[in-house]
């Protein structure tokens, strides 16, 4: 048996950004593109020449991180969160099955027939986490490239590791709420799991809005107020409040994206925590 030496790793990992057809802005300049192929280690913007190191497929463009942090910023840290989140105990079991009303693999298929993007085409996966939906997305675009943003770096090296031969996916250690992508130029977005993490959710509705094509979609999974009477939304107040997790009605979704800019508003599931909607950029 022959082993795989560390430096052919990160040599196999690299072909993800080096095919790929996604151009990342420098979140120095804001205007000058990041080279596709790294060298010594870091990728350089093409215009002021700032560097940006290189793990394997992860591009770190978010070195500091300032924002007021609440329990759940530590919890996606923990190495043991990282490695039981697309477990058989949580999204993958009959333990997530109940919480969210969905099994993941009915939730990627119709996340996966909303985008219906084929051929040379791009999505980003936003807050991706360990990679659970852009490993699928990446084997099911494999002509084209999926690119998974996250802020947790031990979530990136997770995923990074479980995508090493996935040569259409990379990742970036980034902020959803300042995404670092051109205007107009990918094909799809999707983020299942965090906008309710998010402090400033219109801005990064927008944010998204800016960087999707004419007619793409944005998908997203997010935390719905529970149906347990009147007492449901106090305890949504005190957790957002308290906790930095807000939960939605489908009404207060369909406004904001509407606020943001998207139309074709459509909510597709809403049973017990969870809720999926879709969205679209005018065309």
């Amino acid at each position: 048996m022959i082993e795989t030496s560390e430096k052919e790793v990160n040599e196999e990992h690299a072909l993800a950004i080096k095919r790929s057809q996604v151009e990342i802005v420098c979140p120095g300049c804001r205007s000058g593109e990041l080279d596709r192929v790294p060298f010594n280690g870091n990728v350089h913007c093409r215009k002021c020449g700032a560097a940006y190191r290189v793990n394997g497929t992860i591009i770190d463009v978010l070195p500091e991180y300032t924002v007021k942090r609440y329990f759940w910023h530590d919890i996606v840290e923990w190495d043991f969160f990282v490695d039981v989140y697309e477990s058989w105990f949580w999204r993958s079991g009959p333990y997530g099955n109940i919480v969210f009303g969905i099994s993941f693999d009915d939730e990627f298929k119709l996340i996966s027939n909303i985008h219906q993007i084929k051929g040379k085409k791009s999505l980003v996966d936003i807050a991706c986490g360990p990679g659970i939906y852009s490993r699928p997305f990446a084997r099911q675009l494999n002509e084209g490239t999926v690119v998974g943003l996250d802020l947790s770096m031990p979530m990136l090296e997770y995923a990074s590791t479980k995508a090493q031969h996935i040569n259409n996916l990379f990742f970036i250690h980034g902020d959803a709420q300042d995404l670092p992508f051109f205007e107009n130029s990918l094909d799809g977005a999707n983020c299942c799991g965090a906008l309710h993490l998010f402090p400033d959710i219109p801005r990064t509705l927008k944010g998204v809005l800016r960087v999707l094509k004419p007619g793409a979609h944005f998908t997203v999974a997010t935390v719905k107020v529970p149906n347990i009477g009147p007492v449901s939304r106090k305890l949504s107040y005190w957790y957002h409040r308290y906790g930095g997790v807000k939960s939605f009605v489908p009404e207060e979704l369909e406004r904001l994206f509407g606020e943001a800019g998207f139309t074709d508003f459509v909510c597709h599931h809403a049973v017990r925590w969870w809720t999926i909607v879709s969205a679209q950029k005018p065309g």
